[in-house]
């Protein structure tokens, strides 16, 4: 048979959409001919190319995530996260108090926005003792295995041996106590 580029050629260079004379096409129109032989063609060069890269792929086997214990908060608690650490600019006082929040209504941070807050370490260690209550079963998973949270790691943080979480003192500013008024009513129905 053709190799992918002779067949390829013949295609391009004129032939009319006539198929090469093959033994293994008895009855067949020239056109169906022709599409099996390039069928065929291409099936052999994509077979080659997905086996030389399965060959490449190492040989290991990863256990799936353990089954969440706890519920999903809300999208709109996680709107009204992105909204507080939009808020905390220079200080951090409503990016912990809103983990503690969900912390203390015995929820998780829903699976799809877990790169996000995982990613809140970055620049930001402090928040890890807050954000990792709040993780659930998967997002540990997912620190257990990843290489780009080392501050998420932290052995103290896992068992429980870190000294309580401070809820952070809110400045007398009105716009900060409405912000935190606000965002505790968004959260209230969590």
């Amino acid at each position: 048979m053709y190799n992918w580029h002779e067949l390829m050629d013949d295609l391009i260079m004129g032939t009319q959409g006539s198929a090469a004379p093959h033994d293994e096409f008895p009855g067949l129109t020239a056109e169906a001919a022709l599409l099996k032989q390039m069928a065929l063609a291409g099936a052999a060069r994509r077979a080659g190319f997905v086996a030389a890269s399965v060959k490449k792929m190492p040989n290991v086997e990863i256990e799936p995530a353990p089954p969440e214990t706890l519920r999903a908060c809300s999208r709109y608690a996680i709107s009204w996260l992105k909204r507080a650490n939009a808020f905390d600019k220079t200080h951090r006082v409503f990016t912990p108090i809103w983990f503690l929040t969900i912390a203390a209504k015995h929820r998780r941070v829903l699976h799809p926005a877990l790169p996000y807050v995982m990613g809140l370490t970055m620049g930001h260690s402090e928040l890890a003792p807050y954000i990792v209550p709040v993780l659930g079963a998967r997002g540990r998973w997912l620190v257990e295995r990843s290489e780009g949270h080392a501050v998420l790691k932290q052995a103290e943080l896992w068992t429980g041996d870190q000294a309580p979480l401070m809820r952070p003192e809110i400045p007398k500013y009105p716009n900060w106590i409405e912000f935190h008024e606000q965002m505790m009513e968004g959260l209230a129905d969590e």
